[in-house]
């Protein structure tokens, strides 16, 4: 995969609600502790089938699966691709 990526929405809410923090290891988190979290992340949307980063990217962070389901892909030279790993809600990359 080449080429530019879409740009994906900038949100201003909390990145970590307490419905998301339910069941995941963000649980163990204080309230303060999210509070810190939540003024320095930057939070973004992305859409159905958007990439979100590729294989030589730069490390931008950690990136938490707050709804919905990513599929993190490996592509070969061909352009064929398979599913490595599929992250749910809550789960990092």
């Amino acid at each position: 995969m080449t080429g530019k990526k879409p740009k994906a929405e900038t949100i201003t809410l909390p990145c970590l609600s307490a419905r998301f923090r339910t069941k995941t290891e963000w649980e163990a988190l204080t309230s303060d502790q999210i509070d810190l979290f939540n003024r320095v992340v930057v939070c973004r949307n992305y859409k159905a089938g958007q990439t979100i980063f590729l294989k030589d990217d730069p490390c931008k962070g950690l990136y938490v699966v707050e709804d919905g389901l990513v599929a993190v892909r490996k592509v070969d030279d061909e352009g064929q691709s398979a599913i490595v790993r599929l992250a749910h809600q809550g789960d990092t990359l």
